[in-house]
């Protein structure tokens, strides 16, 4: 399942945040649309479990209205 992008709802992410998740693969990364509806995913990001200590980094695509988390443990 690593390595591998599911997608979700209409399909339609920006196509800059798609090229970003393209190039993370095997890290935990979730593409969200403005209503909170997950829309492409990482394989990783499908197996995190709930208690990890993790940092998230968020990015914001204003045209689109969709947002990009990835999320990296922590210690």
């Amino acid at each position: 399942m690593d390595g591998e992008l599911r997608h979700f709802g209409d399909g339609r992410v920006s196509a800059v945040l798609t090229r970003i998740i393209e190039a993370l693969p095997d890290c935990p990364a979730v593409v969200f649309s403005r209503f909170g509806e997950v829309l492409l995913r990482t394989g990783p990001a499908m197996s995190l479990p709930g208690e990890l200590g993790r940092y998230r980094q968020v990015l914001a695509d204003p045209v689109s209205g969709q947002v990009l988390v990835i999320f990296v443990a922590v210690g």
